[in-house]
């Protein structure tokens, strides 16, 4: 196993447990309300400082401790115009994420930005997943899946 497969496989990981913990301490909307998510771009870049913590994750899957420590992606809104191929319709109560390997030159931005385990500053991003809106279908009880 490569240290690149490595990285990204902690990098993935490190996103869903970030959108898990968003989802879980973030406000309490019910299903019926939850919006669509919007598509994401998400860039490998280099964070000013490093924040660790833990904390109780609670999600659809179950409820587990996790430790967070040095962030590496940044996920930006983006929008898509098919090349090539028709986008499939889902439901309009998509609300989670699939992310996609992507390939890109490195982009010379700088920002600062604020999430809840710290204050912060990226310079430099470089593509490395796409997300997309996902519904997930629940499985009949018994049904293998």
């Amino acid at each position: 196993m490569s240290i690149r497969f490595i990285g990204a496989s902690v990098t993935a990981l490190a996103l869903i447990a970030g959108f898990a913990l968003g989802r879980a301490t973030g406000p309490q909307i019910a299903s019926a309300q939850v919006p669509s998510l919007s598509h994401f771009m998400c860039y490998q870049t280099t964070f000013a400082t490093h924040a660790a913590a833990a904390a109780q994750v609670s999600d659809q899957f179950g409820s587990t401790a996790r430790k967070f420590f040095q962030a590496d992606m940044f996920c930006a809104p983006a929008k898509k115009m098919p090349l090539g191929f028709k986008p499939r319709q889902i439901p309009a109560n998509a609300n989670h994420l699939t992310c996609y390997h992507t390939e890109g030159a490195p982009i010379a931005q700088s920002r600062k930005i604020m999430n809840q385990l710290e204050t912060t500053a990226f310079k430099g991003l470089t593509p490395r997943y796409f997300c997309l809106p996902t519904f997930k279908q629940e499985m009949p009880p018994g049904a293998a899946g």
